[in-house]
């Protein structure tokens, strides 16, 4: 009995592996576009402003391609086969670049955000 409980479990986490897999390349087909069509936008005659909100386009679909990423990763984790990778990074890019993301929101809501990282 517990055999097959466990070979219920692993199908199940197999099951939720291939569907994570699926959406994911699902949603990244249409935002790899988007950010690929925002970027060119931003190599055409814009005003500073067209400019700025194109980089927005850019930078949030580039966020959630990284979250999609993310997501595939915690069920790659779940069935036991992720290969980690050493990436450098700038804590201060980060946080600037999430700031940006929630800059107009924030702003519509009357509130200023600040940032301040230690090197």
């Amino acid at each position: 009995q517990i055999r097959e409980e466990k070979d219920r479990a692993d199908a199940a986490t197999s099951a939720k592996s291939e569907f994570v897999a699926h959406i994911s390349h699902e949603l990244r087909t249409p935002l790899t576009q988007i950010v690929g069509l925002s970027e060119l936008l931003t190599y055409t005659e814009t005003t500073p402003l067209q400019h700025e909100y194109a980089q927005g386009i850019n930078e949030s679909c580039n966020a959630i391609l990284f979250l999609v990423d993310d997501i595939l990763d915690f069920s790659k984790i779940e069935a036991r086969c992720i290969t980690l990778e050493h990436r450098p990074y700038v804590v201060g890019e980060i946080v600037e670049n999430a700031l940006e993301m929630v800059s107009v929101r924030a702003s519509r809501k009357n509130l200023n955000l600040v940032q301040q990282v230690s090197e």
